[in-house]
């Protein structure tokens, strides 16, 4: 999958690998993200992170070698892949 930075993020494209999204992770995602709109916030910088730790084969220590804009654009674009309809 192909990370792009997005209007005021500043780092250059890179690929990751995502391993095939699981009924219980893509539950997950929907179901925090459904949480973070009833409350009419963004979600954390964190949820950003575990969907990236859920979804690929990037632990904890690889995963912190990326700028925080890095692993939020990873995981936002993990997210609109497993919306897409199938």
């Amino acid at each position: 999958m192909k990370i792009q930075a997005e209007k005021g993020q500043d780092f250059k494209a890179f690929e990751i690998e995502v391993k095939e999204v699981s009924w219980e992770n893509r539950c997950w995602m929907m179901d925090k993200y459904a949480d973070y709109l009833q409350k009419e916030t963004y979600p954390p910088f964190s949820y950003y992170g575990e969907i990236v730790i859920r979804c690929t084969d990037l632990d904890e220590h690889q995963l912190n070698k990326y700028s925080n804009h890095e692993i939020q654009a990873m995981g936002q674009q993990i997210f609109l892949e497993c919306s897409k309809k199938k």
